[in-house]
C-alpha cells in the first residue's frame, strides 16, 4: 500500500498501531456517518462523545454518543473525526486554537468536507508534534495541489483523489 500519495511503500507491519480500545472518539456530526462510526466505535469498546448542532443531546444519546460541546470534544477525545457538511459555519472550524486545543497526541480524521479544517494550521500542529496523526480524505481546493501543505506520511494518510487512484482489481 502507498502512503500518503507519497509514493512511499509501506510493509503490513509498518500498519500495526495503538490498541482503540477504551479510547475516547469524538465525531463532529451525527448524520449518518457519524452515527456508523460512532457503533463501529462502541462495538470496539470505545467511548464516544458527539457533537452536533443539528441534533438534540437526546438524539444524539440515542445514536451512541455522549453529546457535549465542540470545545469538551476537542480537549478530551483521542481522535475526532469530521462528519458535518461544508456551510458557512463550519468552513474553517478546525483551525489553529481548535488543533492546539486538541489533547496531546490525538488522531484528526476529516472524511466530510474539504476546508472545514485549515489545511496549514494541521500541517502545523502534525510537524510541532502536536497531534500524533491524520487521515484526510479531500482538501480544500479538491484535487489538492501537487504538494499539499502536509508533513511526510508517517504522520499523515491521505489518498489520492478518487480520478487519481489506481483501478480497482477485477472481481473473482
Amino acid at each position: 500500500a502507498e502512503a500518503g500519495g507519497a509514493g512511499r511503500r509501506c510493509g503490513r507491519g509498518e500498519w500495526w498501531g495503538d490498541d482503540i480500545r477504551g479510547r475516547l472518539l469524538g465525531p463532529v456530526g451525527m448524520g449518518q456517518y457519524g452515527t456508523g462510526v460512532a457503533s463501529l466505535a462502541c462495538a470496539s469498546n470505545m467511548t464516544v462523545l458527539a457533537t452536533d448542532p443539528y441534533r438534540t443531546t437526546q438524539e444524539i444519546g440515542q445514536r451512541g454518543a455522549t453529546p457535549v460541546s465542540l470545545d469538551e470534544l476537542l480537549t478530551r477525545c483521542d481522535i475526532v473525526s469530521m462528519h458535518c457538511p461544508r456551510t458557512k459555519e463550519t468552513i474553517g472550524m478546525i483551525d489553529a486554537s481548535a488543533f492546539k486545543a486538541m489533547k496531546q497526541g490525538a488522531l484528526f480524521i476529516n472524511t466530510a468536507r474539504g476546508g472545514i479544517h485549515d489545511e496549514a494550521a494541521l500541517a502545523e500542529a502534525l510537524g510541532s508534534g502536536r497531534l500524533g496523526g491524520a487521515g484526510l480524505d479531500l482538501w480544500q481546493v479538491d484535487p489538492p495541489a501537487a504538494d499539499p501543505p502536509l508533513p511526510p506520511a508517517e504522520t499523515a494518510v491521505a489518498p489520492p483523489p478518487a480520478p487519481a487512484a489506481p483501478p480497482a482489481p477485477p472481481a473473482p
